[in-house]
């Protein structure tokens, strides 16, 4: 994973190579001919490489897919579905691309309505979102392959500015912008309509960040709310009726308040931070939710005197059900995982740690079906 500065035509320098994050640090790779890579996305098992300049590069068979479209091309995003892997191209009079494992198609940038996009989403039937440059008026721009419907948002659909700074769908499947306004957000992606309306966030009775420079969102593998302002990192429940985190370059890792960019890693759980003093990583207790329990361990085990972390439970079925009992079966604490990864601070419901002993875990998702039972030792 690496992250670009957004394309500028002017850009003189050659950046050779990209970094992958492994083991708690960062791998420079680079590829012979191949620079400036802006992106990295997985099609039909295979990884495909972006660049600002060079087009699109296949990496399992070494080679630049070539069409004279891609010439010089900017690619600024791209998005993989089972049929196409869609691709941005910026400052192009063919926008948008994709390529379905053989041939490469394109729209035209009367067809598509922008000539600068800069980001792209994908809902859960496959509705593509689009960021374009705010020099082109409505940053979003919505368009749906399978019916051929193209919408740009506009100023009846209510969003808080005209300026689109980030785009993210959701599992829910909702449509959610970060504005130079505030957060705003749309119930349906799948769901093009001129008549759509754009619905802004409330916390604690409150519009969340009213008139506010909103620069970043992410969701995380629980579907977490992450916002990022030019007043540091914020991290809401899916319900948004908890504020989880306020993170700024006083109390925490961030070395500015200024977010620029935010990516999770649902494997890994990390969330990535780019600032605009340097990038980031934070370790959240979170992943993307499994369909089963059949990756399921539990860190530390033992718990000895030498850690004072939280337990964490991973791989477990997605959003599971998790209780903690003693090895006679009182229930000691009980929380729902986060995606597939749980933690506890190992804190039981009377506010009393727990002391040395053998424990059980039970899980299970929400229908009472894929059940897993494990145990832990506490031994100080």
């Amino acid at each position: 994973m690496s992250f670009m500065p957004l394309p500028d035509t002017s850009l003189t320098e050659t950046i050779e190579g990209y970094s992958v994050f492994s083991g708690d640090q960062w791998e420079v790779h680079e590829i012979e001919g191949f620079n400036n890579i802006s992106g990295a996305v997985q099609f039909r098992g295979q990884l495909f490489l972006s660049s600002h300049g060079q087009g699109l590069y296949d990496y399992a068979a070494a080679k630049l897919l070539t069409d004279p479209e891609l010439k010089n091309a900017w690619i600024t995003d791209m998005w993989s579905t089972d049929d196409f892997l869609w691709f941005t191209n910026y400052m192009s009079h063919v926008p948008l691309g994709s390529f379905d494992g053989e041939s490469l198609s394109f729209l035209s940038s009367d067809q598509l309505g922008t000539t600068t996009p800069l980001s792209l989403n994908g809902s859960s039937e496959n509705v593509l979102w689009i960021k374009n440059s705010s020099i082109e008026g409505y940053g979003v721009i919505a368009f749906d392959p399978s019916k051929n419907l193209i919408w740009g948002v506009g100023p009846s659909s209510n969003t808080p500015s005209t300026v689109v700074n980030d785009i993210e769908v959701n599992r829910d499947d909702e449509l959610w912008m970060a504005t130079k306004g505030g957060p705003a957000y749309f119930t349906d992606a799948s769901f093009i309509s001129e008549e759509a309306q754009a619905y802004v966030p409330y916390f604690e009775n409150e519009v969340l960040f009213e008139d506010e420079n909103v620069t970043a969102v992410a969701f995380d593998g629980g579907d977490r709310l992450w916002l990022g302002s030019e007043r540091g990192l914020w991290a809401f429940s899916k319900t948004l009726q908890t504020q989880r985190h306020h993170f700024t370059s006083e109390n925490s890792f961030l070395p500015s308040n200024t977010i620029l960019e935010l990516a999770y890693d649902g494997q890994s759980g990390v969330l990535f931070v780019l600032t605009e003093e340097g990038l980031v990583s934070y370790q959240t207790n979170s992943s993307a939710p499994l369909s089963s329990n059949s990756q399921v361990t539990i860190y530390p085990n033992p718990i000895t005197a030498s850690y004072d972390g939280d337990l964490i439970i991973s791989g477990i079925v997605g959003d599971a059900l998790i209780k903690f009992a003693t090895i006679e079966g009182t229930i000691l604490y009980e929380t729902q995982a986060n995606g597939s990864t749980a933690s506890w601070d190992l804190i039981k419901f009377n506010g009393e740690r727990l002391l040395n002993g053998i424990y059980l875990v039970f899980v299970t998702d929400l229908n009472g079906l894929e059940k897993w039972v494990g145990k832990f030792a506490i031994v100080r």
